[in-house]
Formats: C-alpha cells, sequence, structure tokens
C-alpha cells in the first residue's frame, strides 16, 4: 500500500468539489459588488475547465486503485 498515491488520488478526487464551492462563493461576491456575473460564467465555463473537472477524480480514482495494489 502506497499511502502518498492514496492521499494525491484524494486530493485529485476532492478537487471539483472544492473547485466549485470556490467558484459560487466568488460569483456571489462578483453579483453583490455588482460586477458582470455573465461575464464571469464566461471566464469559469470554458471547456478545458469543465473537462479538468470531469477527468480530474477519474485519474485520482485510478491514482488510490494504483495506490493500493501497490507494494
Amino acid at each position: 500500500m502506497e499511502v502518498p498515491l492514496i492521499v494525491a488520488g484524494a486530493l485529485f478526487v476532492l478537487w471539483p468539489l472544492q473547485y466549485r464551492w470556490s467558484i459560487r462563493r466568488i460569483r456571489t461576491r462578483v453579483a453583490e459588488r455588482g460586477g458582470d456575473v455573465q461575464r464571469f460564467d464566461r471566464a469559469m465555463n470554458r471547456d478545458w475547465i469543465r473537462a479538468a473537472v470531469v477527468i480530474s477524480p477519474i485519474g485520482g480514482v485510478l491514482l488510490i486503485v494504483l495506490g493500493a495494489i501497490g507494494n
């Protein structure tokens, strides 16, 4: 069992949840300050960001599996 791989995998799995929470808080602050919320949404809704939010947990699960079966 390789603990560093399992920890790294867990971080990759948890990152999208933290990212969405953080972006939601920033969006709320932008709206409260009278900023351009639609512009913020366009900037944060890029294809590569959406892909990273999906791919990251998949990679994290793979790291956890590799860490669990490793010597």
